[in-house]
C-alpha cells in the first residue's frame, strides 16, 4: 500500500485511539514498528512517520534500544476535552479562527527555526497540490489542511501541538467556509510565501505572512456572514 499523507494520518489517529482507550498504556511500550505495520496493513515507512507524529504530538517517545513508550497523557486529556466542546458546538468557527491567528502564527515563527527537511517536503507538497488543485476546491481544501497541520508539526513544540490537535477537525472546517474559487490565487500566495519565509529560516518574516494569512481568512469568513 503506498504511502500518503491521509494514510499516515490515519494510522496514527488508530494507535491515538487506542491509547486513549487504554489498549496501550502509558509507561508500556508499543508493539515493534513491524507488529503494528501488520496490524494496520501499512508499510514500516508509513508506520515510522505515524510514531513520529505522535511522538511530536506527544503521546509516545521513542527510546532507543528498548521501543516507543506511550507517555503520561495530561496534554491529551486536555485535547479531549477542547474537542468535545467544539463538537457540542460551545465554540464556533469564529473562535476558532482568532485562536488560529494567535498560534499558528507563533507555529509560523516556531517552524521557521526549527523544521527540518522532512518538514519542509511535506509543506511544500501541501503547496504543490493546491497549484494542482485549483480548479478542484475539494481537493485545494485537502491540501490547504495538510499544509497547516505540517506547520504546526515543525514547530517541534508539543504543548502548541496539542492545543491545535483538539480542534484540528474544525480547522478544515474554517478553511471550507472561506474558501472560493475567487479566493484561490491569493490563498496559495500566502501559502508559498509562507513556505518561502520557513526555508529561509526568516522567523520575522514567517510570523508576518502568517499573521496576514490568517487575517485575511478571518475578513472572509465575516464576508460569509
Amino acid at each position: 500500500m503506498a504511502r500518503s499523507a491521509n494514510l499516515v494520518d490515519e494510522v496514527q489517529e488508530q494507535i491515538k485511539k487506542m491509547i486513549m482507550d487504554g489498549q496501550y498504556v502509558e509507561d508500556e511500550y508499543l508493539p515493534s514498528e513491524g507488529d503494528l505495520a501488520k496490524k494496520f496493513n501499512v508499510s514500516h515507512a508509513t508506520v515510522r512517520e505515524s510514531i513520529r507524529s505522535l511522538e511530536v504530538r506527544g503521546f509516545v517517545e521513542r527510546q532507543h534500544g528498548k521501543g516507543i513508550l506511550v507517555t503520561k497523557q495530561n496534554g491529551a486529556v486536555m485535547t479531549q476535552s477542547l474537542r468535545d466542546m467544539v463538537e457540542m458546538n460551545q465554540i464556533s468557527i469564529k473562535d476558532i479562527l482568532e485562536v488560529r491567528c494567535a498560534l499558528e502564527t507563533a507555529a509560523a515563527e516556531l517552524a521557521a527555526e526549527r523544521a527540518d527537511e522532512e518538514d519542509i517536503r511535506r509543506m511544500a507538497e501541501a503547496v504543490d497540490g493546491m497549484v494542482r488543485a485549483r480548479t478542484i476546491i475539494p481537493d485545494y481544501i485537502n491540501y490547504d489542511f495538510e499544509f497547516h497541520i505540517n506547520l504546526v508539526k515543525a514547530s517541534k513544540n508539543k504543548m502548541l501541538i496539542n492545543i491545535v490537535d483538539a480542534y484540528m477537525p474544525n480547522i478544515r472546517k474554517s478553511i471550507e467556509a472561506t474558501t472560493s474559487e475567487d479566493k484561490l490565487e491569493s490563498k496559495m500566495r500566502y501559502h508559498q510565501n509562507v513556505l518561502d519565509s520557513i526555508m529561509k529560516h526568516d522567523k520575522e518574516e514567517a510570523l508576518m505572512h502568517m499573521k496576514a494569512h490568517l487575517a485575511v481568512t478571518l475578513q472572509n469568513l465575516h464576508s460569509t456572514d
